[in-house]
């Protein structure tokens, strides 16, 4: 697990307007953990968490590739018949892992190294295909998975595939998908200390307070 400081400030923020206490998983990182586990292991640890804390009070909360593996975790649950989260917030998810061209076509993502990203996804799908829905949850069933709440840039690389997840969840039943989306915003913009990123940020220390 690797975190940057803007991630403990937006964490330690969301604590402590929305008066809730945070957990955060540790896992392993690629090549060293791959799609092919860590979902699973992951979903594990929030089906004992959840039954722990009582999911109807519980949130789960991604951001970039962790929004990819909350979502895959998510899906998990549900086809284990486990209690699911209260609600799931995903940042920025990166949901596309293969970034085609056209994908990212016209896109400016500053600070985003889209070559490194590909290799990056290719670490993470180790044997699987990126069609596979443990590396790509857009290509698994969306339906009976809670609230989802989704925040992303229009100017973000994974701004197509949050539109994708938008479009098909919205039609599945048992999903109720709300799609945040900044014009202009970058990469996991709620994280930063913007205008744009304070307003994200409160929605969220909103729903998590149940406002």
């Amino acid at each position: 697990m690797h975190m940057l400081d803007r991630h403990w400030q937006a964490i330690s923020e969301i604590s402590v307007k929305s008066n809730a206490e945070i957990t955060i998983p540790a896992y392993p990182l690629a090549p060293e953990a791959t799609a092919k586990s860590t979902p699973y292991e992951m979903a594990n640890i929030l089906e004992g968490f959840l039954q722990n804390t009582g999911a109807g009070h519980a949130f789960l909360v991604g951001d970039s590739a962790g929004g990819n593996l909350a979502l895959s975790a998510l899906t998990l649950l549900r086809d284990q018949k486990a209690s699911l989260p209260a609600r799931t917030i995903l940042i920025s998810p990166w949901l596309n892992l293969e970034l085609a061209d056209s994908t990212v076509k016209d896109i400016d993502a500053p600070g985003m190294d889209v070559s490194l990203l590909r290799q990056d996804a290719h670490k993470w799908r180790g044997d699987l295909e990126f069609s596979d829905p443990l590396v790509n949850p857009l290509n698994g069933a969306l339906h009976e998975l809670g609230k989802i709440a989704v925040f992303c840039g229009t100017n973000d690389v994974v701004y197509p595939g949050c539109q994708q997840l938008a479009e098909a969840a919205s039609a599945q039943p048992g999903t109720e998908l709300e799609f945040h989306e900044t014009l202009g915003a970058g990469h996991s913009y709620v994280l930063n200390d913007t205008s744009v990123g304070r307003a994200g940020r409160s929605m969220i220390c909103d729903m998590v307070a149940g406002k």
